[in-house]
């Protein structure tokens, strides 16, 4: 099978025919600010990017490429790979967060079906981990707080 090069007028991935507006409301549902116009750009070099912004790396398929934006604001920053996506110094709040707690999220009883856990969940190497579970919320803030401060998960 021969490999079709790639100009800067190809596409660099296979999209589906309603890329643009699945993409457009994906963004603005993980909390992007952009207009109009400023989708019609970003997107274009969403599309188009073909290494990422930060670590260089070579995009092999369109789920490689993130678009990194900023959790506080919204605003869009960059095109990066998973890996740069996920050591990213603003750790992200879970979308599930309804705690109000930075790390602190709802874990619906998957067992019985009924119910949740407070989950305390943080980011190591760029792989999400669950620290500790509890029904009580006060006790997990104070369990992070420590965790956070023994650990120097910050720094």
């Amino acid at each position: 099978m021969m490999k079709k090069k790639m100009t800067d007028t190809t596409l660099p991935f296979e999209l589906a025919k309603y890329h643009k507006s699945s993409t457009k409301s994906n963004w603005r549902k993980r909390g992007m600010i952009f207009t109009n116009e400023d989708f019609e750009l970003i997107y274009q070099q969403y599309i188009y990017c073909r290494n990422c912004d930060l670590c260089n790396k070579e995009f092999k398929t369109s789920l490689d490429r993130h678009l990194d934006h900023c959790h506080e604001t919204g605003l869009i920053r960059n095109i990066v790979c998973r890996s740069c996506n996920c050591k990213r110094k603003d750790n992200k709040i879970n979308i599930n967060n309804t705690s109000n707690h930075k790390l602190i999220c709802k874990d619906y009883n998957k067992i019985y079906k009924k119910g949740f856990i407070w989950s305390f969940q943080v980011t190591i190497n760029g792989k999400h981990k669950a620290i500790k579970k509890s029904i009580d919320l006060d006790f997990l803030v104070k369990y992070r707080d420590n965790w956070i401060k023994e650990n120097n998960y910050y720094t």
